[in-house]
């Protein structure tokens, strides 16, 4: 008996609540509009800051990937945004009929409900941004094998060194792997001066020493310096 009794008190609560949030979506409706608005305020927010984190890793890393959770989360949140847009617009129509207060009570009753569960699920949106540890990572520079193949192919296309060095050049600076490259040709008996001077020349820098090891020097000290300055580079 006291089990029956037990069961009974549960679903009495169950069924108060229930006729409560349905009494909630006629009574409240401009809470339940006023909420929703500062839930999509406070979501947008929250995608611009995850936006400016991928553009601060793009601006460390050029080359990166967009983590898995964060690039759906972010295709999420556009979706729910959009429902809510269209959502809006019903809102605003129907609230405008009389001043601000409708009398249609089915309208009211399907908006409101409507208007709460968009609420519930920016809610969702806004705490599984709080998982987010990292939003972007470097993209993995290719491996040697991956490289290989794409030499060789190259070779097969082109013949000319000089030319094959260039477009590799120009297609490494395109895809932003590296953030500096620099183009130099050497013969079978190079001229270690000449070849010196064109690293340089190509990579915007100045070398004035004319001794040869003391211009050798001067280059390592060179990349050195820039490895120091941008650590994070891949």
């Amino acid at each position: 008996m006291e089990i029956l009794s037990g069961v009974a008190s549960k679903l009495g609560e169950l069924l108060a609540d229930a006729t409560i949030n349905q009494a909630r979506y006629l009574l409240c409706f401009n809470s339940i509009d006023k909420e929703l608005k500062v839930k999509e305020t406070n979501l947008k927010k929250e995608k611009d800051g995850i936006n400016e984190r991928v553009e601060q890793e793009r601006q460390i890393h050029r080359a990166i990937v967009v983590e898995k959770d964060v690039e759906t989360w972010l295709e999420d949140v556009d979706k729910e945004m959009v429902d809510i847009r269209n959502l809006k617009a019903k809102i605003h129509e129907k609230k405008s009929c009389l001043n601000g207060w409708c009398p249609n009570w089915g309208w009211r009753y399907w908006l409101g409900r409507k208007a709460s569960k968009k609420t519930s699920k920016l809610s969702d949106l806004l705490q599984d941004r709080s998982k987010f540890s990292t939003v972007a990572r470097p993209k993995p520079l290719p491996s040697d094998k991956e490289l290989l193949y794409r030499v060789v192919f190259l070779l097969s296309r082109l013949q000319r060194k000089t030319t094959l060095a260039n477009f590799v050049g120009n297609q490494l600076r395109q895809q932003k792997i590296f953030d500096e490259v620099g183009i130099v040709t050497v013969s079978q008996d190079p001229d270690i001066i000449k070849v010196q001077g064109e690293l340089v020349k190509s990579l915007g820098w100045a070398l004035n020493e004319t001794d040869e090891k003391e211009r050798a020097d001067r280059l390592r000290l060179m990349f050195s310096e820039r490895m120091q300055q941008n650590p994070h580079n891949p």
